[in-house]
């Protein structure tokens, strides 16, 4: 099964480095990236960058918008391309074939998150190498590793679940989206009725790794990944897609 899964996610990273254009553009994608969030926010947010709160939201987010980019063509895109009906053809068992989909993405958001916040760090201490030596404290490290992952899982999950309903990548990605918007919506609605309440929320968010409510965090989200995932799974029956 291990094989299985890493294989898919092989097959989906050598896809990602190689679309649109070939590997001169993957690779112009992949240094923007870096540029904005190693170089340009970390010059304009100096050591916030790395140590606050606000920073830590930023991380955290960073794999979404890496991922929504990318997860919308695990199965909307096999079948764009004619490709879908292969792969289910294949012995691959059908839990390889999700979670390899699923690994190939949060693998691609997990480390370019963790590449552009070691370049973040490089480009604060370059800046202000005459303060001394600035590193994140270590539980702020912890986070960013932990939730970063766990976003990204969150977003894969809802992201293979909507590809395997759309006809397009197009279409997975603006059902991705409209969900996105729903959520982020919801929480501002929230916000605007218990704003007290979502203040200290933001403060465990960001701050509070060593407090108890921190966990709730990372629980929910572990759960809205596995939900997400597990109802993907449940959805994912071959002779259905390939008869779509």
């Amino acid at each position: 099964m291990i094989a299985d899964i890493h294989a898919i996610a092989w097959k989906e990273w050598k896809e990602l480095l190689f679309q649109s254009g070939g590997l001169r553009s993957a690779r112009f994608r992949l240094l923007c990236y870096l540029l904005v969030f190693g170089v340009l926010i970390p010059l304009r947010w100096g050591e916030g960058a790395l140590t606050s709160g606000t920073g830590l939201i930023l991380w955290a987010a960073l794999p979404v918008m890496l991922i929504m980019n990318v997860i919308g063509d695990s199965f909307a895109g096999e079948r764009e391309r004619h490709t879908l009906e292969t792969l289910l053809a294949s012995r691959l068992p059908d839990e390889a074939i999700l979670v390899g989909k699923m690994v190939g993405a949060v693998g691609y958001g997990w480390v370019m998150t963790l590449g552009s916040f070691l370049l973040a760090i490089i480009t604060v201490n370059i800046t202000a190498f005459q303060h001394g030596l600035v590193l994140p404290p270590v539980e702020h490290v912890g986070s960013i590793v932990g939730l970063t992952f766990l976003t990204g899982f969150v977003v894969s999950g809802g992201g293979v679940l909507a590809s395997l309903r759309s006809s397009t990548v197009r279409e997975a990605q603006q059902s991705l989206s409209i969900g996105l918007m729903i959520v982020m919506g919801s929480g501002f609605f929230a916000l605007q009725l218990w704003p007290a309440f979502f203040k200290h929320l933001m403060d465990v968010w960001g701050l509070a790794l060593r407090h108890e409510q921190f966990l709730v965090v990372v629980g929910a989200l572990l759960a809205a990944g596995l939900v997400l995932s597990g109802v993907a799974l449940a959805r994912f029956q071959r002779n259905r897609l390939i008869l779509s």
